[in-house]
């Protein structure tokens, strides 16, 4: 979990709507998913 906190959006939680916040979530998910794709051999 702290590797998403390092994303400023979410660990600040300044959005209003749990949408918005969940998207975010969402979207650090898929980044860090694709870093990890990009490392493996």
């Amino acid at each position: 979990f702290n590797i998403f906190k390092q994303w400023r959006a979410l660990a600040t939680r300044y959005d209003k709507l749990a949408l918005t916040y969940r998207g975010g979530v969402v979207l650090r998910a898929i980044t860090i998913w694709l870093k990890a794709l990009r490392d493996t051999p």
